[in-house]
């Protein structure tokens, strides 16, 4: 749980998790139960945040019990800054540091969207630098306001209408997408391997189950280098026709296209410049997150950059993206 708070502040909310702060009593509980009060670094914290509200929590008397007879005053930060599960929904994590909101995050996760409540968003990432989320995921959107106007929200068939909603299909997500269709409903993407040393903090996503119908392989490597810039690969090998490839990052930054294979991102004051290295002419692109159908939420202060270019037939293909600080 501490892994999945990032330095912002904010949640790797993927698939239909919500994003924001909150203390979560049950840490406290397993704090006690494991003898590590490293666990309590974040909640400790949000206990004594003003902005942060326990109003409307109604497990907070839980405090009482679950911190009888622990000392809290010398809680530590935790030791480890990388942490990987396998499983359903596997998920790598890096975190620069646990003092300073400026630290670098990624966080990659693979899986499929057959588990519960997923989206199609197998091969996404968050980042973070400089305390800013350059690589977002838009969440969820609340059920009532899908259900409520009639869409069949749990229809996980591949034709289904849960995937016609702008924030769980692939095209909203930072991943790729392979001739302008939607994820194979029925794949699933393993961590096939994970990166800790300080050149290349990561993981590689093996992406072959979710493209099956239209790539012999896909494999997808997400990393931090040294100095904490985001290089992502993809390694892809196609079949007997060519291949239309979508590169997607959704973004809270301003963005503007400044050469044949270049984007500038800007916010706060701080700047990134995404470079793009393929085997072939590249189009950038720039896509608005305005909602496409009458039940989709808007997505304000968000939009989509990257680029979209053809494989030929037969071959293997590696695309490169860097998204370095402009200092």
């Amino acid at each position: 749980m501490e892994f999945m708070t990032a330095p912002s502040g904010e949640y790797f909310n993927f698939s239909d998790a919500v994003n924001g702060v909150r203390c979560n009593m049950m840490m406290f509980w397993f704090a006690k139960k494991m003898g590590d009060l490293s666990l309590l670094w974040l909640e400790n914290q949000y206990l004594e945040d003003p902005s942060v509200s326990f109003a409307e929590d109604r497990l907070l008397p839980c405090l009482l019990i679950f911190c009888a007879h622990q000392d809290l005053s010398n809680i530590q930060p935790p030791s480890c800054r990388f942490w990987h599960n396998g499983g359903k929904t596997p998920v790598f994590i890096y975190r620069g540091g646990w003092n300073s909101k400026k630290d670098s995050y990624l966080a990659v996760k693979g899986g499929s969207p057959l588990t519960s409540h997923a989206h199609m968003d197998a091969g996404s990432f968050i980042y973070e630098r400089e305390g800013i989320r350059w690589g977002i995921d838009l969440g969820m959107q609340n059920y009532l306001s899908l259900e409520s106007r009639g869409v069949n929200l749990w229809d996980q068939f591949q034709e289904g209408q849960r995937w016609e909603v702008f924030r769980l299909g692939n095209m909203a997500h930072n991943t790729l997408t392979i001739n302008n269709k939607r994820h194979l409903v029925n794949s699933y993407a393993p961590i096939s391997r994970i990166y800790k040393s300080e050149d290349r903090k990561g993981a590689e996503v093996n992406l072959t189950s979710v493209f099956a119908d239209d790539m012999e392989k896909v494999v997808r490597i997400i990393y931090l280098n040294e100095e904490d810039d985001l290089i992502v690969k993809d390694e892809l090998v196609t079949g007997e026709k060519e291949a239309l490839v979508t590169w997607i990052m959704v973004t809270p930054a301003e963005a503007k296209i400044i050469g044949k294979n270049q984007i500038e991102l800007a916010k706060d004051g701080h700047r990134m410049l995404l470079t793009v290295a393929a085997p072939d002419d590249v189009e950038m692109k720039l896509w608005s997150n305005a909602p496409l159908h009458v039940f989709d939420e808007p997505n304000p202060g968000s939009m989509r950059v990257g680029f979209e270019t053809y494989l030929p037939a037969n071959r293997k293909n590696l695309l490169k993206v860097t998204l370095n600080l402009i200092r």
